[in-house]
């Protein structure tokens, strides 16, 4: 018989050690959006411009993504002058 409390407890103490990367959720979000299949031309222009809306946050989070890099590594550089 399965230990169902153990399951569980390794369960809650691992999911916070590796959360979903913000491309990941993004993905995530993209397929759900895609898969919707609306009813009306209202409903076709909300998703429509939630897709563009997904592009532009994909598009402003790979440049705070790099930019952060940027920063880091710009703190490792004054961390190994001291």
């Amino acid at each position: 018989m399965a230990d169902l409390d153990g399951i569980t407890r390794r369960f809650l103490l691992n999911e916070g050690q590796n959360p979903p990367t913000i491309n990941a959720l993004l993905e995530s979000i993209s397929n759900i959006i895609t898969g919707l299949k609306p009813g009306s031309l209202k409903e076709q222009g909300q998703k429509s411009v939630a897709l563009r809306h997904l592009k532009e946050i994909r598009r402003v989070s790979r440049q705070l993504q790099e930019r952060v890099q940027n920063l880091e590594e710009k703190v490792k550089l004054l961390e190994e002058g001291q």
